[in-house]
C-alpha cells in the first residue's frame, strides 16, 4: 500500500523547476524596475532643463555673456517648477542643485558645479562697465563687488572655483592705466 504524498525526487524536481524559472524571470523584473527608475530620473532631468530654458528666455536680456547657473530654488521661485519635485527614490530635489546654461543658451547641463575662473569674473566686471557705459578715466579706479555682478546677472549666484563657492562680498578694482586692469579680492 502506497502512502499518498510526493516522493523526494518529485519534490526536488519541482524545486529545480522553480529555481530555473526564477533565474529567468527575476532578472527581467529587476531590470524593468531599474529601467523605470532611470526613465523617471531622465524625465525629471528633462523637466528641470525645460524650466531652465524658460528661465533663460525670460531673462536673456539680463543674463551676461558668460555661462550662467540657476538653482532649483530659483526656478521654483520664478514659478517654473513646483516645490515638490522628487527623484526616483522619492526624495525631493535639492534646492541648491544647479542647471548650467551655456553662453548662448544652446546647452543645458543639470546637476553640475558652476565652476568659473577668476578671469571669467574679471571679464564679467569689464562687460558690466562696458555695457553700462561707465568710463574709467586714466589713472582712475572703480570698485565693484561680485554681489553687484550677480544681482545684475553678469555672474550667477552660485559660482564656484574647483567646487568652493565664491564669497559674494569679494571686490574687484578696475584701474585705467592706459589699459583696463582688474585686481581681484581687494579692499575698496
Amino acid at each position: 500500500m502506497r502512502n499518498k504524498g510526493f516522493t523526494l525526487v518529485e519534490l526536488l524536481g519541482v524545486i529545480i523547476i522553480i529555481a530555473l524559472l526564477s533565474l529567468v524571470i527575476f532578472p527581467n523584473i529587476i531590470s524593468s524596475f531599474f529601467e523605470a527608475s532611470n526613465k523617471l530620473d531622465d524625465s525629471t532631468k528633462i523637466l528641470v532643463i525645460e524650466a531652465a530654458k524658460d528661465y533663460y528666455h525670460n531673462n536673456r536680456d539680463n543674463i551676461s555673456k558668460l555661462d550662467y547657473c540657476v538653482t532649483i530654488s530659483e526656478l521654483q521661485n520664478e514659478g517654473l517648477l513646483s516645490y515638490d519635485i522628487k527623484d526616483s527614490e522619492g526624495k525631493l530635489l535639492l534646492s541648491d542643485a544647479l542647471v548650467k546654461i551655456s553662453k548662448n543658451g544652446s546647452k543645458y547641463e543639470y546637476g553640475v558645479k558652476c565652476d568659473i575662473s577668476n578671469n571669467d569674473i574679471i571679464n564679467a566686471a569689464k562687460d558690466y562697465y562696458n555695457d553700462k557705459n561707465i568710463i574709467i578715466n586714466d589713472g582712475e579706479s572703480k570698485c565693484i563687488s561680485i554681489a553687484t555682478l550677480q544681482n545684475a546677472y553678469y555672474l550667477s549666484k552660485n559660482i564656484s572655483n574647483n567646487g568652493a563657492l565664491y564669497d559674494s562680498n569679494i571686490n574687484l578694482k578696475l584701474t585705467n592705466n592706459g589699459e583696463l586692469l582688474v585686481e581681484y579680492n581687494v579692499s575698496c
